[in-house]
């Protein structure tokens, strides 16, 4: 495998507005690989929208698509490389200095691949919100993203675009820093000839581990590669072992449900910990199968080994069902797993299950080099689901959020503190994904088919988590449909609790 790597020497700028200032006319500098590739606006001017002016909407941002009208992907118009730089519009004048690029804001940031359909949607973008107005502070023509994450150690976010049509192509990785006061990019770094993820991208220290597929079109979780690659230096990003450790076999036979990490204190590495389900399942009462859940740990060093650790089965899915899996940095980065139930078909409800049937999944805490007992017990819930579509997970008040998409279709708040109440909210659309954004202490849930993310405030205590519906002003009502949405993390992991 051929892997290409390039430090970008310039700024690439995505303007957009500020949460709080007015803005001025700013002409943003293009990447010297990128000038003229994600022009702005179709009619020359500023760019960055259709109309040549304020950048930030999507309605009018994404107008010029990938096309970019007249001045996109040829940088003759508005929006070239002349014009709008990588996103055009305006873009917020600090101290004076329009070129200003501060990737050390306390502000928190939304990143989400946004792919509208229908007759005349805007092009596919990558796109920055403000998580505390919904505001959409750039948006950058891009195509199929792959997979996106942000490293709350050294704040680098690692995104990874499939840039041709065939999805059976390796993917391209662009290491970036973001100013979340502006939406601005800066890119520090890129590789591409790189397999395609298949799952949760994990920061290590200097390393970047995600599960990878051989088949993109349609991908098979039982034959999911590990990937690691060293991102110490950007600039010379190479796969961890050498080309031939490239897609790394690990829990042969099992369905790879899932990947945390913990990344080392001080020498590069840290540990992964993988989630896999087996494929030969035990009878159970009922006529109903169980499936084995195991817990896989696995050891990468700063000296290019990669070593096996402890494996441990910690509870049982349906044939079809799936358990989620996330991580708890203020707990000795504990790995916590949240487990559906396993109901009769005839158990099976599509709406919203009474609170009294009997059948109950769990979620548990793992210590994550060994899943020793962290001390707590298994915490009960009532679920007539075999299948969770997405977690998420709040330290602070040490609450797991599940969702599940087609039976018993409800959002779960559960407290793993001792005596906590689990609160059960029905649903009329399926949990597509649950983000917690650390910030402003929001859960976004991104309806089943990436309809219109919803936004709720994170408030109660941990005995009792309640959850307040936000209206943010400035979300757009239309030509929004991310697929695939991250939030930067807390410096080291470790969010303001109080």
């Amino acid at each position: 495998m051929r892997i290409v790597t390039k430090a970008a020497g310039t700024v690439l700028l995505l303007t957009g507005c500020s949460l709080i200032n007015s803005l001025d006319a700013v002409k943003p500098q293009a990447t010297d690989e990128d000038s003229g590739a994600h022009g702005g606006s179709g009619s020359g001017g500023k760019g960055g929208s259709a109309s040549g002016g304020k950048g930030g909407s999507l309605s009018d941002a994404g107008s010029g698509g990938s096309s970019g009208g007249n001045g996109g992907t040829s940088g003759s118009g508005g929006g070239g490389g002349t014009g709008g730089g990588a996103t055009g519009g305006n873009g917020p004048v600090d101290s004076g200095n329009p070129d200003v690029f501060n990737p050390n804001n306390p502000a928190g940031a939304i990143v989400a691949y946004n792919k509208p359909t229908g007759t005349g949607a805007p092009a596919p973008s990558l796109i920055v919100i403000s998580p505390t107005t919904g505001e959409i502070l750039s948006s950058e023509p891009m195509n199929a993203v792959r997979g996106i994450v942000n490293d709350g150690i050294t704040d680098r976010w690692y995104i990874f675009e499939q840039t041709t049509a065939m999805p059976t192509d390796p993917v391209k990785l662009h290491v970036r820093e973001l100013d979340t006061a502006t939406g601005r990019w800066r890119e520090i770094g890129s590789a591409t000839g790189l397999p395609v993820p298949a799952g949760r991208l994990v920061p290590l220290k200097d390393r970047l581990a995600y599960l990878s597929t051989p088949t993109p079109i349609s991908p098979n979780p039982a034959t999911h590669t590990l990937t690691i690659l060293d991102v110490a230096d950007p600039a010379n990003i190479t796969i961890f072992g050498g080309a031939a450790a490239a897609n790394r076999p690990v829990l042969n036979g099992l369905r790879k449900a899932g990947m945390v990490g913990r990344p080392a204190n001080n020498n590069p590495g840290g540990t992964l910990d993988v989630m896999g389900i087996a494929a030969t399942c035990d009878p159970l009462e009922g006529g109903v199968s169980g499936c084995d859940v195991t817990l896989a740990s696995f050891t990468v060093n700063g000296a290019n080994q990669f070593s096996a650790g402890p494996t441990k089965v910690v509870g049982q899915v349906d044939p079809k069902g799936t358990a989620q899996i996330d991580r708890d940095p203020g707990n000795a980065d504990a790995v916590v797993v949240a487990f559906p139930s396993i109901p009769t078909v005839a158990e099976l409800k599509p709406d919203c299950s009474s609170p009294n049937n009997p059948r109950k999944g769990s979620v548990e805490k793992f210590g994550p080099l060994d899943f020793s007992n962290v001390g707590q017990d298994p915490v009960p819930y009532t679920i007539v689901s075999e299948n969770l579509t997405s977690a998420a997970f709040d330290t602070c008040l040490n609450v797991e959020f599940v969702g599940t998409q087609i039976n018993d279709r409800a959002l779960w708040s559960i407290p793993l503190t001792p005596g906590g109440t689990t609160v059960h909210s029905c649903r009329g659309t399926g949990v597509g994904t649950l983000v917690f954004e650390p910030y402003t202490r929001t859960l976004i849930v991104v309806p089943t088919n990436s309809g219109l993310p919803e936004f709720y405030a994170v408030g109660g205590d941990a005995s009792k988590v309640t959850l307040t519906a936000l209206s943010p002003p400035k979300l757009p009502s239309n030509n929004f449909a991310p697929f695939g949405i991250v939030v930067r993390q807390p410096p080291g992991y470790k969010p303001k609790c109080n």
